[in-house]
């Protein structure tokens, strides 16, 4: 590989620029590809490491269930490291992102081997004071409950008593961003885990959803589109 670290980052642009339009082409190349990606996620320099994971998100989606099936162990652990990266707060977030996309083509029977490590990271990126690093792992965490739908019960109330207070601006990290999000995640995950888990839940939950819904939020609002959606989520 390229002894300058913009060749190498570009190197892993392109490849996550042709997945997307040339699936079944790099689809026979797929392994080779991943072992790219397993080398590049050690690499010395933060910026190419955060393409590499990136790429991940990309390819979770454009190779969908494939990467997921094939590739679940590999990806899921660099996933999980990257988390753990507090030197790089960017690569932190892009861990959260990837995991959304890989999550949303993933089954629970692929997920559920590393669902306690998975959860103990989200859990520890929603402590840390960045609102790119909360959000994403706010996502995550939804995108996370939504495949593994009961097996996901042992981590909710854990991740609510976090969540939850972000819908009105009691987390510690506030934006209208950030609200969205949580509304967003508080009906999805209600949705995943059943009505007997979302009950101890469920007063708090209306009565921040009904004073927003009363509220007149302006269209640009970004909680006005999760507060449209989430009355089906949590009626189921």
């Amino acid at each position: 590989s390229s002894e300058n670290w913009k060749e190498r980052n570009a190197a892993l642009t392109a490849i996550a620029i042709i997945g997307e339009g040339c699936c079944d082409s790099l689809k026979d190349n797929l392994s080779d590809v991943v072992d790219i990606i397993l080398h590049s996620v050690k690499d010395p320099t933060a910026r190419v490491r955060w393409t590499a994971i990136h790429s991940i998100g990309q390819l979770s989606t454009d190779f969908a269930p494939l990467f997921q099936k094939r590739f679940h162990h590999q990806i899921l652990s660099i996933i999980s490291n990257g988390m753990k990266d507090d030197a790089n707060p960017r690569i932190q977030s892009v861990s959260a992102e990837a995991t959304i996309n890989f999550c949303n083509e993933a089954n629970c029977e692929l997920i559920k081997p590393y669902l306690e490590e998975l959860m103990n990271n989200i859990m520890y990126l929603l402590s840390i004071k960045n609102e790119g690093i909360i959000s994403g792992a706010i996502t995550a965490a939804a995108s996370i409950a939504d495949s593994t739908k009961s097996d996901f019960v042992p981590y909710y109330k854990k991740c609510m008593d976090i969540i939850i207070p972000m819908i009105d601006g009691r987390g510690q990290v506030d934006s209208l961003g950030i609200r969205g999000k949580a509304i967003e995640c508080v009906a999805l995950t209600a949705a995943s885990v059943g009505k007997e888990a979302f009950s101890q839940y469920q007063q708090e939950v209306m009565n921040l959803i009904t004073a927003l819904a009363e509220a007149e939020l302006p269209p640009a609002d970004p909680r006005m589109q999760p507060l449209s959606k989430c009355w089906g989520n949590l009626s189921k």
